[in-house]
């Protein structure tokens, strides 16, 4: 009797003791009952995202306003606007108060677009959860003007005669139009426009034919790439400009390559050759007469490779060359009034 009563006190006491303990395990809020964290801070949002412009006379700017909504308890910053190329942003609003809106206003250039197309522009803020915004504006773009050929490029060789590249141009729907003005590209070029003769029209095409002929003076044209375009303006009801895209390249008479005779640095044992071609690209054939060199100890020589057009340039630096710098001339002599003289540099260092 004794053990069976013990053994119910031991019982008794240890309910007493685990229930208050599975009592204070019921009553604790689990994590999910927990209530969420208050955030606070700018909270940006665009209105949308994506913006159909539908179809654009070539040549329209299209202009396009995206909103962002600040749905955040802090001011957003705009702090960067990054368009993509074609784009250009006009004006965006650097900062938006609490519950206000944001305009991001961006304006494209469809002179150079055809068809379908879409032009991204990316909006970075100080929202730590949308730092970066990606918006859209997709359009198609239709050409109401035609060009034919549709671009002028030019190779031709400074000094030479004149050259002329002539555009067709007409209107795609046959709608009446008059050009009402035309822009050259910067640098030697003129420009004119006229009504295109009978002879001269695009078989089928209806409507009014003129002729935009754009002219280089490669008396003056500097030697390098050209670049640019004819800015074309007209009274069509779809489309008020155009452009003709303008490329080329503009050669020298004499072509020389390289154009600096270099020896580099070295440290001379024994005579040293260097090479230096000379092309000519004129209509004429032009010879080299003379060669003289500033530096005593480089003798140089002409070799005719295609008598009158290609010559090669052999230079020999002496083994006798003083350690230093080489800082000197070649000077070339031709038969041209063109070009009477050529001056290569030389260069190099002695070890």
């Amino acid at each position: 009797m004794r053990v069976a009563a013990t053994s119910a006190v031991l019982a008794l006491l240890t309910l007493t003791a685990v229930a208050p303990a599975a009592v204070r395990a019921d009553t604790s809020p689990t994590p999910s009952t927990q209530a969420p964290a208050e955030t606070h801070g700018p909270k940006a949002v665009p209105v949308e995202a994506v913006v159909d412009a539908g179809t654009v006379a070539k040549g329209e700017k299209i202009k396009t306003t995206f909103e962002i909504k600040n749905e955040g308890d802090q001011t957003l910053e705009i702090t960067d606007v990054r368009p993509s190329c074609g784009c250009t942003i006009a004006t965006y609003d650097k900062t938006v108060a609490p519950g206000k809106v944001g305009k991001v206003e961006v304006v494209i250039d469809s002179t150079n677009l055809f068809g379908a197309d879409v032009k991204k522009v990316t909006v970075l803020t100080n929202d730590p959860g949308n730092p970066q915004i990606d918006l859209s504006v997709k359009s198609i773009v239709r050409p109401y003007l035609n060009a034919e050929p549709g671009y002028a490029r030019f190779n031709v060789v400074q000094g030479e005669k004149s050259g002329t590249v002539t555009q067709a141009i007409w209107s795609e729907d046959g709608q009446p139009f008059h050009i009402v003005s035309v822009e050259a590209p910067e640098g030697p070029f003129t420009v004119s426009y006229r009504e295109a003769t009978e002879a001269e029209r695009i078989k089928d095409a209806k409507g009014p034919q003129y002729m935009v002929d754009l002219t280089i003076n490669d008396g003056v044209a500097p030697v390098g790439p050209i670049t640019g375009g004819v800015a074309i303006v007209t009274d069509h009801p779809k489309q008020k400009a155009m452009r003709i895209p303008v490329s080329g390249f503009v050669r020298p008479i004499l072509a020389v390559t390289p154009q600096t005779a270099n020896f580099r640095k070295i440290e001379l044992k024994e005579p040293l050759q260097a090479n230096v071609l000379i092309k000519n690209y004129a209509t004429e054939k032009i010879q080299l007469t003379g060669i003289e060199s500033s530096l005593p100890t480089v003798k140089a020589e002409i070799v005719p490779l295609e008598e009158g057009r290609r010559y090669q340039v052999k230079l020999i630096l002496g083994s006798d060359t003083p350690k230093g710098e080489l800082d000197g001339t070649l000077k070339i002599t031709t038969d041209s009034p063109k070009v009477p003289t050529l001056e290569i540099p030389v260069i190099g260092t002695v070890i």
